[in-house]
């Protein structure tokens, strides 16, 4: 499920429909934008959008009003791990594209300031938002793509 999931009216729909054609047992992989790496998150606080808007107006204009190819669903990782494991998935792994650490050298504030608040947390609170998982080095630090790798359950 190659880039697939932001460009999907139904998000949730795709899942299920993923699982639906893979074998009980089977392994899927999937890639998205990782919305949540620093600069994506730093990106969001100051926009309040994970993608640039567009205009209808522009969208008339320079897409004849069609979304193909457009990230109609940015989805954080929370969102998917819920949607994979609402589907009968369970993520055996989680990695992310070109390490952009050096790029990123200037940003350490915010995620030291992200993982000083959140240790502030009580123990049930990290584990609700997944702390562990969205404060990794692979998704703070992580480049534009997510990799997710999940097996389907053997139940179907």
């Amino acid at each position: 499920f190659i880039e697939g999931i932001e460009h999907s009216e139904n998000p949730y729909n795709a899942v299920r429909e993923v699982s639906r054609v893979l074998k009980p047992g089977g392994t899927l992989i999937m890639t998205t934008p990782n919305y949540l790496n620093i600069e994506k998150r730093l990106k969001f606080l100051m926009t309040g959008s994970f993608t640039k808007p567009i205009s209808q107006g522009i969208l008339r204009r320079d897409h004849q009003s069609k979304t193909d190819g457009m990230h109609l669903s940015p989805l954080g990782y929370p969102v998917i791990k819920f949607a994979l494991e609402h589907a009968g998935f369970q993520i055996t792994e989680v990695s992310a594209g070109k390490n952009k650490k050096r790029r990123q050298a200037f940003l350490k504030p915010f995620v030291w300031l992200i993982r000083g608040y959140t240790k502030l947390w009580s123990e049930n609170a990290r584990e609700r938002y997944w702390i562990s998982e969205t404060a990794s080095n692979e998704i703070l630090y992580g480049g534009n793509t997510l990799f997710i790798y999940a097996r389907k359950s053997l139940k179907s």
